[in-house]
């Protein structure tokens, strides 16, 4: 059967006022900045693959097992990634059981009843899109984009510059770009307190004459915007996507040629990696590493220090304070479940993960195994770090429940499951 191709955008901003998810303080949305989309690319040939992204901060297997029951697609064909902004809604993530118990304070009480209006609101978009196939053409695009974020404890680290491009225009020439870079979207920081997409949603009106412009992100577990933005505001966060968009146009207008829709070759594998939870601290430890560094913000902010080197320390004390939350919390968890995707493409593979990936894990191995990672996708358990980031005691390796090395021995497990793909 040839492959045909649908695609559309689903306004799913959640009804307001809202609490916004995120950071760990209570913020009441009464207003939206900007609409929040789902956005659906249905691929129809001998069997139907749908990716949906979504501008949530994040989502867990709820949403997932819903979507899969509304439209009969399941794993491995259904693929599901969240933006990662931090001014989106709260309650898209349940926070009373598994990895993520006890961190309502960041994630808010699970909101079922929008969670499954978002499921019939995407499962109504796929019925359409059944009906809305079409030929297409296709070409896949590679490059950098730079600026947007980098490293987010020294700018000077390396970290995931790269970026991936799929444009697909069908038979009636609309426009699609599917495109994954690697930033976290805190253009807008805790003091916000209106709903948006932040630069991934401010990217799509960068494109005029496209239909849809899907941003799903990369490993940039430990990258953000810290050292690159200017301020937190909105027309910051529109400069920031203006300067990625304007790189991908420069992408876009390579001579790369179009291909048939019928060349391309579209497989999806998936897989499930047992990986090491982390041996919590007693809480009387949890607390006293608050307390220290509490007292550590507290003296900086007496003694003047610099935006930037506040920052950090505030980041410090919040890895602590979500440590302290899991402590208080813990399930025993001894191990945890990660669904890995490998979405075959003729030049390139996308290894999807549901995790704050590390771009120092993932840089690595990109070359060798011709791969792009993609976080946030299928799931959602916190952060990935490196090894290092535990030496540092840096906030994603406390806010991770994994132990110190689980992240290069996910990695290695991941080549080792890619290498019998190719067989």
């Amino acid at each position: 059967m040839t492959m045909q191709v649908s695609f559309e955008k689903i306004d799913v901003t959640p009804a307001l006022p809202i609490r916004l998810s995120g950071f760990g303080k209570v913020r009441w949305a009464q207003t939206a900045h900007d609409p929040l989309y789902a956005r659906l690319l249905l691929f129809s040939g001998e069997q139907e693959t749908l990716w949906i992204q979504i501008d949530w901060c994040a989502a867990d297997a709820m949403l997932y097992q819903q979507i899969a029951e509304l439209t009969g697609i399941h794993t491995p064909n259904l693929i599901l990634s969240t933006t990662h902004t931090h001014s989106g809604p709260c309650g898209t993530v349940r926070c009373d059981q598994g990895i993520l118990k006890g961190l309502d304070p960041v994630f808010g009480d699970y909101n079922a009843c929008y969670v499954m209006e978002t499921a019939r609101r995407i499962a109504d978009g796929v019925q359409r899109l059944r009906t809305q196939k079409q030929p297409f053409e296709w070409r896949i695009l590679r490059g950098t984009v730079s600026g947007l974020g980098t490293d987010r404890h020294d700018p000077k680290l390396p970290s995931d510059q790269d970026a991936f491009l799929l444009e697909l225009i069908t038979q009636d020439q609309k426009r699609c770009l599917w495109t994954r870079m690697a930033c976290h979207p805190t253009v807008l920081n805790g003091e916000n307190l209106m709903l948006s997409a932040d630069f991934p949603g401010a990217l799509e009106t960068c494109f005029e004459d496209a239909e849809l412009v899907a941003f799903v992100n990369g490993s940039c577990g430990d990258m953000s915007t810290r050292f690159t933005r200017r301020e937190s505001s909105f027309a910051e966060m529109e400069r920031l996507a203006r300067m990625a968009a304007d790189q991908l146009k420069t992408l876009l207008n390579q001579p790369e040629p179009l291909s048939p829709g019928e060349s391309l070759t579209l497989g999806v594998h998936q897989n499930t990696f047992r990986v090491k939870a982390k041996v919590l601290d007693p809480v009387e430890v949890a607390e006293e590493k608050v307390r220290t560094l509490s007292a550590q913000v507290e003296q900086a902010r007496r003694e003047g220090a610099d935006a930037q080197a506040l920052r950090l320390l505030e980041s410090l004390k919040e890895g602590a304070e979500n440590n302290l939350l899991s402590c208080r919390n813990a399930s025993g968890l001894r191990e945890i479940p990660l669904s890995v995707s490998c979405i075959r493409l003729p030049s390139v593979n996308l290894i999807t993960v549901p995790v704050e990936l590390f771009s120092k894990l993932s840089n690595p191995v990109k070359t060798r195994w011709n791969a792009e990672f993609i976080g946030y996708t299928n799931g959602y358990s916190l952060y990935m770090a490196d090894e290092n980031a535990f030496d540092q005691q840096f906030y994603e390796a406390m806010s991770s429940p994994f132990e110190k090395g689980a992240g290069e021995q996910l990695i290695r497990e991941i080549g080792d499951w890619l290498a019998t793909l190719k067989k």
